[in-house]
């Protein structure tokens, strides 16, 4: 049953695809209909005559107008600067399209303190320079300073493994002294 439903109510619809005569006969009707409908309002007989043009009306008005879209112009904020001049400025009232220059501020000033700050980074840039150069020397000190105390350390302990009875006692007793020093300045360096 709902097979026969279905099959009925599907043939009812008509496809746009399947006939397009019909689709152009229902626009010819409308276009006739508007056409007399338009002929019949102006009476029998009677003729309009159109122009091809601009829509030419005056309308009287009082009052004041407001704009829809505004935009508040005004100079960046900056900390330190509050002093601003305008250099030049687009006349009240004129239409201005998007991206032109609406008003501009006069920027020698600032300017001017921009060179003053990229010569004061560049000179810090250079100080910085000279201060790792400077710690890269003293860093190469100290390893040829910790090479020469690690050389003398190895001199001295070679000198402490001679026999005690080759060598006086008074060269051993300052041997031993040369050792503890060869040694905390090993430790120091280091």
């Amino acid at each position: 049953m709902k097979d026969i439903i279905r099959t009925t109510w599907n043939a009812g619809r008509v496809n746009a695809k399947q006939h397009p005569r019909i689709w152009l006969a229902c626009a010819s009707a409308l276009v006739l209909l508007s056409f007399l409908l338009a002929t019949y309002a102006h009476g029998p007989g009677k003729s309009v005559r159109v122009i091809k043009g601009d829509l030419a009306s005056k309308v009287q008005v009082t009052g004041t107008l407001k704009a829809i879209n505004t935009d508040i112009l005004g100079p960046p904020s900056l900390p330190h600067i509050w002093d601003y001049s305008i250099a030049r400025m687009a006349p009240e009232g004129t239409e201005v399209k998007k991206g032109k220059v609406v008003l501009a501020f006069d920027v020698s000033d600032l300017a001017k303190e921009l060179k003053e700050k990229t010569t004061e980074s560049s000179e810090a840039a250079k100080q910085i320079e000279k201060k790792n150069a400077e710690l890269r020397i003293q860093k190469e000190d100290n390893r040829l300073k910790l090479a020469e105390a690690e050389a003398n350390l190895r001199k001295i302990e070679m000198l402490l493994d001679v026999p005690p009875d080759l060598k006086s006692a008074n060269n051993l007793q300052k041997t031993k002294l040369d050792l503890r020093s060869a040694k905390a300045e090993v430790a120091s360096l280091k």
